[in-house]
């Protein structure tokens, strides 16, 4: 019995669920609810469930219906309904439409419940499974590829790193599913950029105007790196909230739970914020200034995310500042001067992290050319969310 795949059960009738109860006991990791809305209720407070048993037949809230808000609000836990005999041609049709695991019918023997409920276990473990490799898969692909980038186009990679650790934190923090989907969106928000002139990325960065020609550039780099990526195996997703960053965002009704707003729009709307964050933080503005400048313009559809990067900002103090050599350098250190050859040639700006290109590129000018050293860096020495000023 593994304890942290858990199972839900969900029926109108006490005495069924204290039945069940007592024959898996030592068998699975047994949670109860008498309605629909006790169910969803243990989504939240206790979950994620791996599996969860609803019956059919309820009151208020029948089982495709509490079933339905389950996969909204959790899409990998494997969802199963018990049902009477009279019940079966709509239960089956509840299948084929709810994307429903297993029909089990009443009468249910405990032997019945709890092959389906291992069968269901086994389920979980697979998505599961295939969902990490993913991530890990896809994470480091696109952590290679942001970093070789990178030394391609310094003003907009040296930002992604930054911009994926405030859009991670975020996440995080509100409790949002699949946070891998919000971070690899961050990492790539800015490909797009690699067709912009840097002068022009400059501008942005400084907080300089740009005139017509350039803004039209700059607006449309979203959708320069989503048509980029868009046609990548299970980044669709990643696509449309990169497309999405320079669009509003409005809550579906005041107070709603973020689990159930448009993940698209929602994931456009933090990666804007964090974006907006970063660009002020590179301007040097005292917090207080930088926090009424980020409310205005992030908006008020979602307090929580205003929230959320104040702690990002009071958090992120505990940092140290040193110079080092560049036989010295590791990848927790980011950058807090540019980096200069000694013919004067700029190597790499202020505020990137070092990365494993970054220090070959380095390293290989160092014993070449010649690199000016010692290097001011910042380690940060806190649990918050990594701070640079550039």
């Amino acid at each position: 019995m593994n304890e942290s795949e858990k199972v839900l059960m969900v029926d109108d009738e006490p005495n069924i669920l204290e039945g069940y109860a007592r024959e898996l006991r030592g068998e699975v990791t047994l949670d109860t609810a008498i309605s629909g809305a006790e169910g969803l209720k243990a989504v939240e407070q206790k979950g994620p469930y791996a599996v969860i048993i609803s019956d059919f037949k309820m009151p208020q809230m029948n089982g495709v219906e509490f079933l339905a808000e389950v996969k909204k609000k959790e899409p990998d836990t494997v969802r199963m309904m018990l049902t009477g005999y009279t019940d079966l041609q709509i239960a089956i049709e509840a299948v084929n439409r709810g994307h429903i695991f297993r029909l089990l019918t009443k009468p249910c023997t405990t032997n019945d419940l709890l092959d389906a409920i291992q069968d269901g276990l086994e389920q979980y473990r697979l998505v599961n499974a295939e969902k990490v490799l993913l991530e890990k898969t896809l994470s480091g692909s696109i952590k290679v590829l942001t970093e070789v980038l990178s030394l391609a186009n310094h003003a907009a990679f040296s930002r992604a790193s930054r911009i994926k650790q405030y859009v991670g934190y975020i996440a995080k923090q509100l409790d949002l599913p699949d946070l891998w989907e919000f971070e690899i969106a961050a990492m790539f928000s800015l490909l797009g950029c690699i067709t912009l002139p840097t002068a022009v990325l400059e501008k942005v960065y400084r907080g300089d105007p740009l005139n017509k020609a350039e803004h039209k550039m700059y607006s449309e780099h979203p959708k320069v790196g989503s048509d980029l990526i868009k046609n990548i195996p299970r980044l669709e997703n990643i696509a449309a909230i990169i497309m999405a960053q320079h669009q509003p965002f409005h809550r579906s009704k005041p107070g709603s739970s973020l689990k159930d707003e448009d993940r698209i729009a929602l994931g456009g709307y933090i990666l804007k914020a964090a974006l907006d964050f970063d660009l002020l933080l590179a301007r040097n503005m005292p917090t207080a200034a930088l926090l009424r400048r980020l409310q205005s313009v992030i908006g008020q559809d979602v307090p929580e995310v205003f929230e959320v990067l104040k702690d990002i900002e009071s958090g992120m103090e505990r940092k140290m500042v040193k110079k080092v050599r560049i036989k010295d350098m590791d990848r927790q250190m980011v950058l807090d001067q540019d980096v200069f050859a000694t013919d004067g040639l700029l190597l790499i700006p202020k505020g990137q992290e070092v990365t494993f290109p970054v220090l070959a590129r380095l390293r290989n000018y160092a014993d070449g050319i010649g690199v000016v050293q010692p290097i001011k860096v910042v380690i940060h020495t806190g649990t918050g969310v990594r701070k640079s000023r550039g």
